[in-house]
């Protein structure tokens, strides 16, 4: 938020191993471009995905805008 953006998503496989390692049932994947380029990144902590069973279903759609010299895509499901 305050920091180089560059900075900052070069931090993601590292919280990324440590997300995974807090508990083996977390999900998080990373996407980058052929060139290494960050793409997107996806978190899904295991508690959520437990809980995900005894919740009513709701489906929404947000088109979400960053300001940001990279471009980016944020799809909440």
């Amino acid at each position: 938020m305050w920091g180089d953006e560059i900075e900052s998503f070069a931090l993601f496989p590292d919280y990324i191993t440590r997300f995974k390692a807090a508990d083996s049932a977390n999900r998080a994947y990373l996407s980058t471009l052929a060139n290494g380029t960050f793409e997107a990144a996806f978190f899904c902590p295991a508690s959520l995905r437990k809980a995900a069973n005894n919740l009513r279903g709701f489906c929404a759609i947000d088109g979400t805008h960053t300001k940001s010299k990279f471009v980016t895509l944020i799809l909440l499901l």
